[in-house]
């Protein structure tokens, strides 16, 4: 470790008092932290300009220069830039303007007093400039030399951006957007550019995105003001100007975050227009129903739905509740939002999982995406009486009364199920406002035909003279369950170990998914008699503690040998599983879930062709299809 240059001293204690202050969870610590690392950052660079050349490696600068440099903050920032890109010939880790974000929320809070408490993402990114810039004047980490170890908190902060400038609102996007691009194209090889409406206009080169109407305008007139702040100046514009200016940048890069293909961009379109039509008409609240096919996108499409319901007027800062049948779904949902919505102002997440910390969730200040299940809303009624918007996951024809619940609130529907207008309009939902169905998946390519494997179930009756074969119908439930574990052990013993082995087992009742489950870990446990490498085996059902988040958690995850999850049919609504080849259906099912199981097999990139074996004759939607061979056995 190298020792620490003794003017450096002022700088690193300004450091650790800052990670100090990390150890608390009150809004006067969250403040200390954000004003404690930018003081940090200020006195390093002041600390530097004001060393004599033999302390910097011999770096002169001219007095007059030295004096334009200690000037302000923002000048400040223009040495730091010149000694790293010009004199070290490194890159800005992190760019003058993302510093004078953070510089600005400093001051709002500092001299306005506003009460603002800073979000984490704003203490991790300011942590993390501090740390660095203390690095590259000082070529030694800070962490190196404090003087007992700090321990950083994990209490989450909360992300209400209520009382900022718009001037300081307007940086934050116009840098969300930045990042987006950079991210995106970086990580797809297309070159960066400097400017943001060069980069706009590359990126929708790149991808199939329609520009939003007047944005190359509002990304222009956005670079300006941009210039005008980095220079320590207010732009020549009213809040109001600036704030229209922020939300034309804020819609942009929720539609490059979401990264959705054409047709979801549309679904969102049309589901974001009807919310705005039924706030507007004042009526039911009833906005209707968004239909799109499993294995299509649809967590994707309510996660871009949910970033761009939160810039509607008059939905800024209200409750987004989400509702769902299954914890384990919400959960994926939930996980989604985190990893893809812009950082903006009401977008933390929370699955409470009582009654009372559901309604201080729903009457929180800065209240958020709230999930939770309709078992939870049916066995501990609430009544809230405040606006919100309430977004449910295949509740289609749902027996339950939500304007009971939450009287003014506007309710929308994403369905995954075939939908029949003669189910429409919804008692709760109102109308069907767009569909994108599994003929329109397989025209646009994102569903591939599967091929079919018929197999009625038929058992050797050993106690026959001539041994015929005999339907298993005539057994009992464990003798046939006996028969398709090991038809299933000799599928996937034969199966290619080249590749992943994803399969999935569909039955209608939890008795019998769960004597499968037990039967198939004895038998997939280990390289024992039925010679099949090992596997994990999962259990989805509605009895399970966790609602099966567990078992899909490890189904997902499964990289050697692969994995089998044992699904009962009611859990397959709005099921996510990324990669799935195999699915065995032990019992006959309702058309739904035949069309769910081929949208999850159907997904096109996939690395081998999804095989369906169906043991109960069902009638497979033809679309999907493509070989099929008949198995008599």
């Amino acid at each position: 470790m190298k020792k620490l240059k003794p003017w450096a001293r002022g700088p690193l204690e300004l450091i650790q008092h800052a990670e100090e202050h990390l150890r608390g969870d009150s809004d006067f610590d969250r403040r200390m932290v954000l004003v404690s690392f930018d003081n940090a950052i200020e006195l390093s660079i002041i600390t530097f300009l004001s060393l004599n050349p033999i302390q910097r490696s011999g770096l002169q600068y001219e007095k007059a220069q030295v004096g334009k440099w200690m000037h302000n903050f923002h000048s400040k920032l223009e040495f730091l830039e010149y000694y790293v890109v010009s004199q070290l010939k490194q890159e800005m880790l992190i760019e003058r303007d993302v510093l004078v974000y953070y510089h600005s929320i400093r001051n709002e809070l500092y001299h306005n007093g506003n009460g603002f408490a800073p979000a984490l993402e704003i203490v991790d990114g300011i942590k993390s400039a501090a740390h660095w810039i203390f690095s590259v004047l000082f070529e030694s980490k800070p962490e190196d030399h404090f003087v007992s170890r700090v321990v950083e908190s994990k209490s989450p902060f909360p992300t209400d951006e209520t009382g900022l400038s718009s001037a300081t609102l307007f940086l934050k996007a116009f840098i969300d957007v930045k990042n987006l691009l950079n991210s995106e194209m970086g990580a797809d090889g297309v070159e960066h550019s400097s400017s943001l409406v060069s980069a706009i206009r590359k990126f929708a080169e790149n991808y199939p995105i329609k520009l939003p109407d007047g944005l190359v305008a509002a990304a222009v007139k956005a670079e300006e003001v941009r210039e005008v702040m980095l220079g320590g100046e207010q732009p020549d514009l009213s809040g109001v100007e600036l704030k229209n200016l922020s939300s034309e940048l804020k819609k942009y890069s929720a539609q490059i975050d979401s990264k959705l293909r054409l047709y979801q961009l549309e679904l969102v379109e049309a589901a974001v227009e009807a919310t705005v039509k039924s706030l507007s008409l004042h009526e039911d609240g009833k906005v209707g129903v968004v239909h799109q096919t499993l294995g299509t996108g649809i967590s994707m499409s309510i996660v871009s739905y949910i970033i761009r319901a939160r810039q509607i007027a008059g939905l800024e800062y209200v409750p987004f509740i989400v509702v769902g049948t299954h914890r384990a779904l919400l959960s994926q949902l939930q996980h989604g939002l985190i990893d893809h919505c812009p950082s903006s102002s009401g977008m933390h997440t929370v699955m409470p999982m009582g009654k009372e910390n559901l309604m201080d969730s729903l009457s929180a200040p800065n209240p958020g995406v709230i999930f939770t299940t309709m078992t939870q809303l049916r066995n501990i009624p609430i009544v809230f009486e405040q606006k919100c918007l309430l977004i449910g996951v295949d509740l289609q024809g749902v027996q339950f009364d939500f304007k009971r619940s939450a009287p003014l609130a506007a309710l929308i529907n994403f369905s995954s199920s075939p939908v029949s207008l003669k189910e429409f309009p919804d008692k709760n939902f109102g109308s069907l406002v767009v569909s994108f169905g599994l003929q329109q998946a397989v025209e646009h390519g994102v569903l591939l035909p599967l091929m079919l494997d018929k197999r009625p179930v038929t058992v050797v009756a050993r106690a026959s003279v001539d041994e015929s074969a005999v339907s298993a119908n005539t057994f009992s439930d464990g003798v046939r369950e006996e028969w398709i574990i090991g038809e299933v052990c000799k599928d996937l013993k034969s199966f290619s170990f080249d590749s992943r082995c994803k399969a999935i087992i569909v039955t209608n009742r939890i008795s019998a998914a769960s004597i499968l489950y037990e039967k198939l870990v004895v038998a997939l446990g280990g390289k024992g008699e039925s010679g099949v490498a090992p596997l994990t085996v999962g259990l989805l059902s509605s009895a399970e503690k966790d609602g099966g988040r567990h078992a899909v958690q490890q189904f997902n995850n499964a990289s050697d040998g692969g994995s089998v999850l044992v699904i009962t049919s009611g859990m397959l609504a709005g099921l996510d599983l990324p990669e799935v080849n195999m699915a065995f259906v032990t019992t006959p099912l309702q058309t739904e879930y035949l069309e769910k199981i081929t949208t999850l097999l159907g997904r096109a990139g996939r690395s081998t062709e999804g095989v369906i074996v169906d043991f109960s004759g069902n009638a497979w939607p033809d679309v999907m299809i493509g070989q099929v061979t008949k198995n008599e056995n």
